[in-house]
């Protein structure tokens, strides 16, 4: 077995390698504290137990010799990939390195359809059929041979019913909370928001504006005629917080396939798993190339709301269908 562990900033103590942070007790573990958190651990079941109260992003390696335990946060921020060669295990934190490896690669037929489809494959699938991915929330062991198993499941979760004034006090509290924790996780980093000004971006901005008022950067980018520019301008100015808009001209959204730029950004951001937002990344390269935001810009969207209520679904379903047909 083999770890190539050189795209992420990964701190190795021994047998352990760790990225990211956890909050654990009021106090972030980084590096070698989280490392600590990750030692002592005498079986899977035990390794398991220490993700489950693991609060943060973060992906962790333990070598057991015979056996490498990998396992990624419940929203896998750090990605990690693996493949077989000549019966050898390499798992690596850049699939492109372990498709430079292994020289011929076959798309995944089912995956190169869920792609097509949705924008991103599912399960452990790549866009290649030997090349793997930890899933979010899972471990996954190469042995003899590999195996994942959930440490963290949605849908085992039980389902808790309140009142709309209990729940909306609940969901307040934790919004507070999600923002407050995170934002304090960042500390000195310079934030970007893309804010359109819908109900998502906005509670980002706000958010960034109460528990990280220094450092920050709204942008709107579009046609030049975009309807979103006078409201996402107006809660910017609300908020005091600085805001710029990008519009897209000709001379920067034409012919991005052969830029060097976008060349970088791409394998960066996808991951042989994912489409990225495409329409993004021209205000991030206008972003970086006229020098408006710093290389340590954590970007923070509202994009995941849509996401998780389905919106990206709507065009594909009929409003007469059924739920058993959805």
């Amino acid at each position: 077995m083999k770890l190539i562990l050189s795209k992420l900033p990964w701190f190795n103590r021994k047998d352990i390698w760790v990225t990211g942070f956890i909050l654990s007790r009021e106090k972030f573990l980084r590096e070698e504290e989280l490392a600590n958190y990750f030692s002592g651990i005498a079986s899977l079941a035990h390794f398991e137990e220490r993700l489950k109260t693991a609060n943060g992003q973060f992906s962790v390696v333990i070598d057991r010799g015979v056996e490498i335990w990998a396992a990624t946060d419940r929203t896998r921020n750090w990605p990690l990939f693996y493949t077989t060669i000549d019966g050898w295990y390499f798992l690596s934190d850049d699939c492109y390195k372990l498709a430079e490896l292994r020289k011929e690669n076959e798309f995944d037929a089912v995956s190169y359809n869920c792609f097509l489809a949705a924008g991103y494959t599912i399960n452990d699938r790549t866009l290649f059929e030997d090349i793997f991915q930890v899933e979010a929330g899972t471990v996954t062991v190469l042995g003899k041979e590999s195996r994942s198993r959930y440490y963290h499941n949605p849908a085992q979760e039980e389902t808790k019913t309140a009142d709309l004034r209990t729940a909306s006090e609940e969901l307040a509290r934790l919004t507070e909370t999600v923002f407050r924790e995170y934002f304090a996780a960042l500390k000195d980093k310079f934030i970007a928001i893309p804010l359109s000004g819908g109900y998502d971006s906005r509670l980002v901005a706000l958010m960034a504006s109460k528990y990280h008022p220094e450092n920050i950067l709204c942008y709107t980018y579009g046609r030049a005629d975009n309807r979103e520019v006078p409201l996402a301008m107006e809660v910017a100015k609300r908020l005091r917080i600085k805001w710029i808009n990008i519009i897209y001209e000709k001379n920067l959204v034409s012919d991005f396939i052969h830029d060097e730029f976008f060349s970088d950004y791409f394998p960066w951001v996808s991951g042989l798993t994912g489409m990225f937002f495409l329409q993004e990344y021209f205000a991030v390269k206008y972003l970086k190339q006229n020098k408006l935001i710093p290389d340590n810009t954590v970007f923070i969207s509202g994009y995941s709301g849509d996401f998780i209520a389905g919106s990206y679904l709507t065009p594909v379903m009929k409003r007469t269908m059924k739920q058993k047909e959805i």
